[in-house]
Order: C-alpha cells, then sequence, then structure tokens
C-alpha cells in the first residue's frame, strides 16, 4: 500500500479483521458481477454464457475458496454474515432482468438461478466434474424450457 505505518490502515479499517472482511466482500462483489452482469446483458447470448462458464470458474476458483473459508470462519462468520444475507436480494435482481431479457416468468426462473449459484460454487470448491456436467445441464435445459414458456410456475 505504500504507506509510512500501519497507524494509516487502523485510520481507515479500525482493525485487521475489518481488512480480510472488506477484502473479501469486495472479491465477493467482483465475482458476483462478472457471473450476472454478462448473462442479463442484451448483446451476449446467454446459451454462449453458460457453457463458457467453466473458463469464468477457473479465473475465480481461488477468489470463492477464499469467501467460503473467512465465510464459514468462527473468526469472521459474524462479521461477513451480513454482506452473505443480501446475496438472495442480488440474485432476485438479477433475476428479474434475467427473465426480462429472456421473456419469461421471474417466478419460473429464480429457483434455476438459485441452482445455478449453488452448482457452481460448489464446483468451484471441489471440482467435481462429473456432478457439475449433469447438473449443469439440467439447468441450461431449464432455463431453455422457461425461455420458450414450456414451463411456467
Amino acid at each position: 500500500c505504500e504507506l509510512s505505518t500501519n497507524n494509516s490502515l487502523y485510520h481507515y479499517f479500525g482493525k485487521k479483521d475489518t481488512i480480510v472482511v472488506e477484502a473479501v466482500v469486495a472479491g465477493l462483489e467482483r465475482i458476483e458481477k462478472a457471473f450476472f452482469e454478462p448473462a442479463v446483458d442484451e448483446t451476449v447470448d446467454l446459451s454462449d454464457f453458460l457453457h463458457g462458464m467453466p473458463a469464468l470458474m477457473e479465473k475465480y476458483q481461488d477468489g470463492i475458496a477464499l469467501i467460503y473459508q473467512v465465510a464459514v470462519s468462527p473468526r469472521y462468520r459474524d462479521d461477513i454474515a451480513p454482506y452473505i444475507q443480501l446475496l438472495p436480494e442480488h440474485y432476485d435482481e438479477y433475476t428479474l432482468l434475467l427473465a426480462k431479457k429472456l421473456g419469461c416468468s421471474a417466478d419460473a426462473l429464480k429457483p434455476l438461478v438459485y441452482l445455478l449459484v449453488t452448482v457452481n460454487t460448489k464446483y468451484m470448491l471441489f471440482r467435481d466434474d462429473v456432478s457439475h456436467k449433469v447438473q449443469i445441464s439440467y439447468i441450461i435445459d431449464q432455463i431453455n424450457a422457461v425461455s420458450q414458456n414450456k414451463i411456467d410456475f
């Protein structure tokens, strides 16, 4: 940081644990945007994006691992919890944008978005290729069905 003393850090963050939490939150926001913003972008083909996710997951695998470690750590769990609890609101916002893009029901799409997040997070943490391929294929098929109004809830 090119700071002359540690006092400057403490002026902005108060304690070292706050630095860790803020860094993890910033990383979480960066990863969230990397996965959702292209998906809702009108100029991006959703199918191409979904099939290109493995490269994106590879890029952010270490970041997700760090976020997971901090989120489950007894030392940081309570400090990171308020940020983690906001994620469903973000997913809902992106679901609405994606539903608009696809011309389908947000209610029908919502479980698929949540499932996509869960499956991809698990994959980035544990690299279970077999389960991921089965699950991601199902999710893509269901998103296609929802977007073609073959499924509605």
